[in-house]
Parts: structure tokens; C-alpha cells; sequence
């Protein structure tokens, strides 16, 4: 695991959102996303900031020991989350969970996304039953790998057209957007022709026609 991806585990498990961590510790999401995506490297200034925000500075830049720094902050996540973390992250809705924070953000972004009651969908997370298969197809719809989420093994994404647009954006594909709108006619006609296409409107794109689909098929 490298500096980056280390940056973004602590980020996930004790802030969840990278929008929210960024704005502990005073720096814009760019700035952020740079350093977990491997493009800067934190110097004595940045290090102190991921301290005091509870992070051990030994396990960023080594990966040895604990995440959590010998602090306040530091003890105050590893008391909140170390005693469940490791079983409720080998199960398939700790995976889930993960995977929509990874990709999505938030819950209740993906919820929204979705056309999904949030409460809903957290009531889902919070069941000790095992998936059922409405929730794995629509995770599968979204772009998870069943596989992976029922097992822990392979790769996370399914092999549809959102698991493969969220596999790239996961490989770090930063592109600009056109400055037309995509509209389902001319979605493919852009990517052939302009190599800059924004993945998020693509994946929200992609999204809404899987989602819209699976609203048809209930009629």
C-alpha cells in the first residue's frame, strides 16, 4: 500500500468523505485527491496536519503499527472504530458500504443518485440478514462486482458499463469536460471524438439509464 493509499483508507474509515477531511484540516479537495493519488508528496507541514487530525505519521510514511496517532484524536478513532472495523469490513455490507464511499461518496449521495429513500438504504447496512437480491442487483447496476462483494476476492468492479467507467476513474483517469452537455444521442460520438470527457457525467450518465431500466422492468 502505497503513501496515497494510505491516505485514502484513514480518510474513509475516520472522515468518510474526502470533502469533509479536507476541510479539517484546511486544504482544498484538489490539493487532497494530489496526495492520495500519489501526485505530491507531504512534507513536515502536511504531516503535521494529518497528525493532529489523528493519523500516525510512522503508518503513512511506513506502514507499520496502528493508523491512529498517539493523540487525542488519534485515540478517540481508534476507541470509535478498531474494535468493529476489521469484522464489519469482511462482511458483503461493510464491502458495500466501503464501495459506495469509494465511489460514490457518500450514502446519501448514492441514494440520491439512485432515486432511493435514504433511510432506506441505511436500514440496509444496518440489517444483519444476509443481501437480498434486489439490493445485490442494484449494486450490481451501480457497477460492483457481486463476486467480490459476497467474497472479498477479484476485482470490485462488475463487468458493465459503469464498473468499467468507475474501474478507470480508479486507475486515475482525470479528465475535463466538454462543453456540451452529454445527452444519451451523442454520448458515444464524444467519446470517440473527444478524448476529455468528464467520467463523472458519464457515470451519472450511465447511472440513470441502468436505474431507469430497472424502474421498466418492475412494470
Amino acid at each position: 500500500m502505497q503513501i496515497g493509499q494510505r491516505i485514502e483508507k484513514f480518510t474513509r474509515e475516520c472522515y468518510h468523505t474526502q470533502t469533509y477531511f479536507a476541510e479539517c484540516i484546511g486544504i482544498t479537495i484538489s490539493s487532497l485527491n494530489r496526495y492520495i493519488k500519489g501526485k505530491y508528496t507531504p512534507k513536515f507541514d502536511m504531516l503535521l496536519k494529518f497528525f493532529d487530525a489523528g493519523m500516525s505519521i510512522d503508518w503513512l510514511l511506513n506502514g507499520s503499527g496502528s493508523m491512529y496517532a498517539n493523540n487525542e484524536k488519534g485515540r478517540e478513532f481508534k476507541k470509535k472504530y478498531k474494535s468493529t472495523e476489521n469484522n464489519y469490513s469482511n462482511t458483503p455490507f461493510g464491502r458495500a458500504k466501503q464501495w459506495i464511499m469509494e465511489n460514490y461518496g457518500t450514502l446519501k449521495e448514492f441514494a440520491i443518485l439512485i432515486n432511493m429513500n435514504y433511510d432506506e438504504l441505511n436500514d440496509i447496512f444496518n440489517s444483519t440478514l444476509i443481501p437480498d437480491p434486489s439490493f445485490l442487483d442494484l449494486m450490481s447496476r451501480a457497477g460492483c462486482s457481486i463476486n467480490w462483494l459476497a467474497t472479498g476476492e477479484g476485482s470490485e468492479y462488475e463487468n458493465n458499463p459503469l464498473g468499467m467507467l468507475l474501474k478507470l476513474k480508479e486507475k486515475g483517469f482525470d479528465l475535463k469536460s466538454t462543453e456540451n452537455e452529454i445527452t444519451d444521442e451523442n454520448l458515444y460520438k464524444n467519446m470517440k471524438n473527444d478524448p476529455r470527457i468528464d467520467f463523472i457525467k458519464l457515470i451519472r450518465l450511465a447511472i440513470k439509464a441502468e436505474f431507469i431500466e430497472r424502474e421498466r422492468e418492475k412494470i
